[in-house]
Formats: structure tokens, sequence, C-alpha cells
């Protein structure tokens, strides 16, 4: 649907509201800024840093275009709302974007409940009560959207799209209710600390930590979404992807210490020229490991392509990807499998990581039914994005070990699979587990505890 059939789609929805969308950062103004300072105490010493994010907003900080019902699908045409934020600072620092009621309109407000959104062409998702915010208020919650960081003197952009989902019922829209939305950005320091921790996204390379304390660290991983194979031939699908399982533990980590990060990417696949195409694509793995001097004990440390010597401490699995749903044979219409963290597997219940490797060019004899882990990080390493085509369909596994395939589902990356689900590990004390936690893309937090 191009943009001009979708806004006389939208404008055909038989209701009035009004929208008004507010963004701002600790203020509504075009261009915001805000100080962050990071402060940590110790016997010797304290250190103090600070520096200044600015926001710039594309279409200025009020939005009044209207928010319709929509599917997902059309919701993502929309042309959404940008912003830019700017660290002009010399540190790097983490800022959230959060979503929720602003104070200043009256009226009695759509139940948040109904609102879908996507930030930057992720996985649409739903407000729900696991994102509030903890600095937000009873009566004025506040959803955590993503938590990003930023290095000093870099720029990101960011678009937000939001609509109410198709599902709305008709009386939720009665006249005199308002879609009553503000986005704010919250600075914080980049600074485990914090009551946050320090947060990271998807980025699609592999990004390091250096602990800044000795002392416990809660690190909790989740792994990204698989992908809906191609739908050539279907009038209407349900079937979705596997969802990451999210995990979390405590460690002990020294000053100094130095993590590895992976954060897994969601799969994906288009829609071919056939109803014979390829199926989805396995979301990728996200995963922590913590630089060691050598190598003493091989169940769960390594040597990387670099030589360095790393010990996995967390793997958080990737969802599966469908099968091929435009396929006539109903065997490969199938929903993809969620990660699995409920069954982690430890040095208590050990089983060896997958040494399964792919290259990115490989034939549909070779299918997906290979979970693409730690052998693959070590082999190609997970720039090396697996992908396959077919009749104009093409899969590519999601960034962390993500496998696609020809017809069956494809594995999500992780520690280990089994009939195509993705298992997740950890070597940390008091784990605990989510399986299908995750839409979208994966991430990894790091907070101090104590």
């Amino acid at each position: 649907m191009d943009k001009k059939n979708l806004t006389n789609f939208l404008r055909r929805q038989s209701f009035a509201i009004f929208s008004c969308l507010i963004v701002i950062l600790l203020g509504t103004i075009l261009v915001s800024s805000a100080a962050y300072t990071s402060i940590h105490n110790s016997e010797t010493n304290q250190t103090v840093q600070s520096g200044t994010f600015n926001i710039a907003f594309s279409q200025g900080n009020t939005i009044t275009n209207d928010v319709f019902i929509a599917t997902d699908e059309e919701g993502m045409q929309t042309d959404g709302y940008s912003f830019t934020v700017s660290n002009d600072g010399s540190i790097a620092s983490s800022y959230a974007i959060l979503l929720g009621r602003s104070n200043n309109i009256s009226g009695t407000p759509v139940a948040n409940s109904y609102f879908r959104y996507s930030l930057d062409g992720a996985a649409p998702r739903s407000l729900t009560n696991a994102d509030i915010y903890s600095g937000s208020s009873e009566n004025n919650y506040q959803y955590n959207i993503e938590i990003e960081n930023l290095e000093g003197n870099k720029a990101k952009s960011h678009t937000l799209r939001v609509w109410l989902d198709e599902a709305t019922p008709d009386d939720v829209l009665a006249d005199g209710q308002v879609v009553n939305l503000s986005i704010q950005i919250v600075a914080m320091p980049n600074d485990p600390s914090y009551n946050l921790g320090q947060h990271f996204a998807y980025s699609g390379k592999e990004e390091t930590f250096k602990a800044p304390y000795t002392g416990t660290y809660i690190l909790t991983a989740a792994g990204a979404e698989g992908s809906v194979g191609n739908t050539f031939g279907l009038e209407q699908n349900t079937l979705k992807g596997g969802k990451g399982a999210k995990i979390s533990a405590e460690f002990n980590l020294n000053a100094g210490d130095v993590l590895h990060i992976i954060v897994g990417g969601k799969g994906s696949t288009t829609t071919g020229s056939a109803a014979d195409g390829v199926a989805g694509a396995g979301g990728g793995g996200s995963y922590i490991f913590k630089e060691i001097s050598s190598v003493t004990n091989n169940k769960y440390q390594f040597e990387n392509s670099a030589n360095q010597a790393l010990e996995a401490l967390l793997v958080a699995a990737g969802g599966s990807g469908t099968g091929d749903l435009g396929n006539e044979n109903t065997l490969y219409r199938v929903a993809g499998l969620n990660g699995n963290a409920s069954a982690y597997k430890s040095p208590k219940n050990y089983v060896t990581f997958s040494t399964s490797t792919k290259n990115n060019r490989y034939t549909a004899t070779d299918g997906g039914d290979q979970l693409l882990g730690i052998g693959q990080y070590i082999t190609y390493g997970f720039d090396d994005k697996v992908s396959y085509s077919k009749n104009d369909s093409t899969c590519t596994g999601g960034f962390g070990g993500g496998n696609c395939s020809d017809d069956n589902i494809s594995y999500g990356g992780g520690w280990i699979g089994n009939g195509h689900t993705a298992y997740s590990w950890s070597v940390g004390d008091n784990t605990s587990g989510e399986n299908g936690a995750q839409e979208g893309n994966g991430f990894v937090n790091i907070k101090f505890k104590s």
C-alpha cells in the first residue's frame, strides 16, 4: 500500500480522535539539552565526569497528526516522528527513550494498552507493565521503549511510529477520548551503578565493557526474535517467529575485567515470487564473554578468531523462524519456537556448546537444522550472517548465530539446540530465565549490585 492509499484508508476510519504527542527532554522546546554527571566514590579517589545531550526534533516538538486504528503492517508504513540525539560531551553516556502520558492534555485518555509502536523499524510492540519505568508515578506511567548508549561527540537519529491496535473496540473511540502521550528522553550516566544499569542495544557488532568497580554485577541478556517465512499466496497469516529468551544472573567481577558483548539481531525474510520460497530466519542469540588469561576449562572457555581466551558467562537463546508458509506442503506452515531460558544449561547440567558452522552462502540441502553459536563465532564471527535465496525469497539469519532454511523452521542462535529450540547458558549465581520474553532485537544489560 503506497503512502497516498494508506492515508486515504486511515482517513476512512469511523471515529474522530484528537492526537497530541509531545516530544520532550526535561522540557518542551524544539532543541533540548540535558547535562549528565557520573560520580563514583572510593576510598582513594572521587571521579566526576560530565557532558551534554542535545535533541533536535525534525517535525517540531508537538505532533498534531491523527493516530488511527491500523494493522501492524499499515502502522509500519506511516511516516513516524523523528528526532536526533547528540552527545556533545567527551564521554560515553546512555539515555532512555520513554513513552507515556502528557500532564498538560485534558480529556479522557485512550488506555495505554491499545497503543502499538515501533522504534527505528523494530518489530511492533505494545505498552506492557513489564516496561513501566521505575521513575514514573502510579497515575502517570512512563514506559521504557529503549535504552541507548552513545559515545562522546556522536549522534543518533530515531523514528517512532505509534498507532492503535486493529483490535481496539469501537466504544473505546467515543467522542472526547484523546491520545495523550509524550516521548521523553532521560539522560543517565554510562555507569552500571546507576539504577537502570548500562544497556547495550542491538548494533550489529561486537562491543566491550570494562568493569569500573570490584563487586557483584547483575548481567541480563535477551536473544532476538525469528522472522516469518515466505508468505506468497497466503491471504492472511497469524503465525509468528519465535521470541528470544531472557536470562539473568549475578557475577563477581574485578575492576578492569573486560567483557565482550554480542547482542542478537532479529532474523529477516522477504516474500518471493512463488509459493515455494524460503523459511523464516532465526533470531541471533545474545552473549556475554569475559576475557581470561588462558583456557583452563574447555567446557565453557575457548579462544576466538583473534586468539583471545574467553569464558562464556551468559548466553540468551534466539527464537527460530517459521517454516516456508507459502509452501503447499502444510508440514512447513508452522510457527517459530521460542528461545529457552527456563531449562538453561550450566556446569551442573552440562551439554557441550554447539560447534556447528556455516558460511554465508550455502545450498538448500544444508538446511537450517543446526544451531549456530560459539562454534560459528570462533570460525566465522557473527558478522558473516547466514543467508539463502529461492524464487526471489531471501532469509538472513540474525546477527548472533541465526540460521535460515529452505522449507523447515530454522534455529535461532544460542548455546545448544534440540528440535529447533535454542537453549541458553549461565555460569552465574541466582540465575533466572524466561522463555520467549523478547520481541525484535535482543539486548544486554549490566548493573552493579554491590
